[in-house]
């Protein structure tokens, strides 16, 4: 059953790079091919783009050993038992 679904994931696959067109990722696939057989139906999401968004620290404080701690707040269970 793998083999079968994955041909019949490679022939959609092939058509839309014919047709420039984006085709759906193979778990989208297999998601979408598992709910029709199932009878239900599911929405499968977009691939995420791959943006150029890179992490920046928020805190600008000079002390290097508390760059990742400074700014945060404590746990609101450690806070109320004093950890």
């Amino acid at each position: 059953m793998d083999i079968t679904a994955t041909n019949n994931y490679l022939l959609p696959k092939d058509l839309c790079k014919e047709k420039q067109q984006e085709p759906m990722s193979h778990r989208g696939f297999l998601e979408e091919l598992t709910a029709q057989l199932c009878g239900v139906t599911v929405k499968v999401p977009l691939e995420r783009a791959h943006g150029s968004h890179i992490p920046v620290p928020v805190s600008q404080t000079e002390n290097k050993s508390k760059k990742a701690t400074a700014g945060r707040k404590k746990c609101i269970l450690c806070r109320t038992t004093r950890q």
